[in-house]
């Protein structure tokens, strides 16, 4: 049986694989890994590796700068072109940056730091979550990482 480019585990867990337009909340307890394996993973589409052919991928994190995850996916040997990595907690500011780069997949670490201008309600809260799911973000191949809920 093949697993997809991801294994066994993130094939079991995610059913089919990633579907275009899907959205995804990865959840666990703090330090398990959750950061790493969305970076592992946004590598591997970045690659091509399902594909045979490379895309852009944007990793967006709230918690960690730009210098922080390069120095992750350094320890990783993760050296993909096609990886861009952005440090930005408001989704507005994240749809203009990424617009043009018109990303296969956009990974967003995590929920709790990013918010919506205009939406009553800190970041991570249920009117900003509920908010989130309703910008054009959503029609983007949106993965958020659910850091310690």
């Amino acid at each position: 049986m093949w697993y997809g480019p991801f294994g066994e585990e993130v094939s079991r867990v995610i059913g089919s694989g990633l579907v275009p337009g899907s959205l995804i909340l990865v959840g666990g307890d703090p330090g398990v890994g959750k950061s790493t394996l969305l970076l592992q993973m946004a590598a591997m589409i970045a690659e091509g590796h399902d594909l045979g052919r490379s895309a852009p991928v944007v990793y967006v994190s709230g918690e960690e700068s730009v210098e922080q995850i390069g120095s992750r996916a350094d320890h990783l040997s993760i050296g993909t072109e096609e990886l861009y990595l952005y440090s930005r907690t408001d989704i507005e500011d994240i749809q203009e940056k990424i617009q043009a780069l018109s990303p296969r997949a956009l990974i967003v670490d995590s929920i709790q730091t990013v918010y919506l201008k205009g939406v009553v309600g800190s970041a991570g809260g249920l009117s900003q979550v509920t908010s989130l799911q309703s910008t054009p973000l959503q029609e983007a191949k949106l993965d958020l990482n659910s850091g310690d809920w």
